[in-house]
């Protein structure tokens, strides 16, 4: 009688003896096949044709595709510019407009301050007390003792002699 762990080995070799042999059939199949003088087989000619036919039909799809892209870019790029261009006319356009209101405002503004205001076509009725009133202090003759003293000093710089 064999003990449990004696069958288990005699399992056991066997199947490495069945692995072993099933590796050997195996290899000898393949050294057959490599020695076998007519292994190469014949290559298909219209078979091969029509794959380099649809290598070349797909190339020139390729082509194709690849020059619509190119044209839908390239009207991209031109639609871009043009929305550019129109946005800078719009700002050249908005900053004119901008640049003559404000000319025509100075303009408006310019002589406000040396206008000489005639208060006589005032209604009276309309006017405060203190418009009719005449403060002390006021100096009326300003304006024209000022323009004299400036012509005054224009004459002396002319006549001004250097003596040595």
């Amino acid at each position: 009688m064999m003990r449990e762990s004696e069958a288990l080995q005699e399992e056991h070799l066997a199947k490495e003896t069945a692995r072993l042999a099933a590796r050997a059939r195996r290899d000898q199949g393949r050294l057959a096949r490599l020695q076998n003088a007519n292994r190469t087989t014949t290559v298909d000619v219209t078979a091969l044709e029509l794959q380099i036919e649809e290598k070349r039909r797909l190339k020139e799809l390729e082509l194709l595709a690849a020059a619509r892209e190119g044209k839908h870019v390239a009207e991209m790029v031109r639609l871009r510019a043009a929305q550019e261009a129109q946005t800078i006319a719009a700002r050249q356009a908005l900053a004119r407009t901008v640049k003559d209101e404000w000319a025509l405002q100075a303009a408006a503004c310019k002589d406000k301050n040396k206008k000489d205001i005639n208060f006589t076509d005032l209604p009276v009725a309309k006017c405060g007390r203190g418009a009719l009133q005449k403060l002390d202090g006021e100096d009326e003759g300003y304006s024209a003792r000022k323009k004299q003293q400036v012509n005054e000093g224009r004459r002396r710089r002319k006549y001004t002699t250097i003596t040595l």
